[in-house]
């Protein structure tokens, strides 16, 4: 198998937890190369970190041809990208429920294996979503399912309580060498000085109000923290800066905070931190992969399907800890 696509039209927090399939995937087929269609705004940071080969930004990619009924093989190739050709298994989240993509797209890869995947579980499951994914994946394809057996036997306990390991027992994001001296440069830019003392990242925001805890759970603990000598920064994105304009001035009253970055800065500060406190968000599933000893705060979404990767993961749910 020389060429993988994997189609994921999620947010950050599902594209994130999509490197689980493509770490099986890199395991089960090392020579091939994973290409991952996603937005990429979420996806470009993971080149070089993770063991995706190549991005396509699915904002640009004419999708919308593939679900218009086929129109014969000259005019269908004169319309679908090149870079959607050419793949010997194509992986899609796609919601498809007419069958016109699957059909459009296997028309323009001849012989190729294709997996649709339900982003999100049945009702009736129990579990990480991931191992859903990698279950349904088993069924189509051989290397997967020898794969799929050996990791479920060799993590039955790491997965009963909820931690969630990669498949070839790396992190899922790595670190690269330069980072040290991008966050060392980055802190002092701010002002922010550690002066030996370990590095708490703090990122009291989410994309839904319900997903949030209070903002002042955030800063009792940041306080806390402080008086056991631990430097604790917070952080914040644009979706506070809109939702609460305030924050950012509450908090910078009492504790330290970075500006706004992008996500590949966002991820070097996540992996060079010691520790991380945060809701359920994109930026917790960056900290969980990547590494760092990482505590998320559930609202109403299920923990036991939906936490970071990583097994250095520890969960609380309306005040119940799942991995202490």
């Amino acid at each position: 198998m020389q060429s993988i696509l994997i189609i994921q039209p999620g947010a950050l927090g599902d594209t994130v937890l999509t490197l689980f399939l493509a770490d099986a995937l890199r395991v089960a087929f090392p020579d091939s190369r994973i290409i991952l269609a996603g937005h990429k705004s979420y996806c470009q940071f993971m080149l070089e970190r993770t063991v995706i080969d190549r991005i396509l930004d699915i904002d640009n990619l004419p999708l919308h041809h593939f679900f218009a009924p086929m129109l014969g093989d000259e005019q269908q190739d004169a319309r679908g990208p090149l870079s959607l050709s050419g793949h010997d298994l194509i992986i899609s989240f796609l919601f498809d429920e007419s069958g016109l993509f699957r059909e459009n797209i296997m028309a323009r890869n001849s012989g190729c294996t294709y997996c649709p995947l339900q982003l999100r579980p049945d009702p009736g499951f129990i579990g990480h979503v991931t191992t859903n994914w990698l279950s349904e994946l088993a069924m189509a394809i051989k290397e997967v399912s020898q794969l799929e057996s050996e990791y479920l036997t060799k993590n039955d306990k790491i997965l009963s309580c909820g931690q969630i390991p990669s498949v070839s027992g790396n992190d899922f994001i790595k670190s690269l060498a330069e980072d040290k001296t991008i966050i060392e440069k980055l802190l002092d830019n701010t002002g922010i000085e550690l002066l030996g003392r370990e590095l708490a990242i703090i990122h009291p925001g989410s994309g839904g109000i319900n997903k949030s805890a209070p903002l002042e759970w955030y800063l009792h603990l940041a306080t806390k923290l402080q008086n056991q000598g631990v430097k604790p920064v917070f952080i914040t994105g644009p979706v506070e800066s809109e939702r609460c304009p305030s924050m950012r001035s509450k908090i910078s009253s009492m504790h330290s905070i970075l500006p706004a970055v992008d996500i590949e800065v966002l991820t070097i500060i996540l992996g060079q931190a010691n520790c991380y406190f945060g809701n359920d968000s994109g930026p917790s599933h960056i900290a969980g992969a990547i590494g760092t000893p990482t505590v998320t705060i559930f609202g109403p979404t299920n923990p036991v399907q939906w936490k970071p990767l990583g097994q250095k993961n520890s969960v609380i749910n309306f005040g119940k800890v799942y991995n202490p």
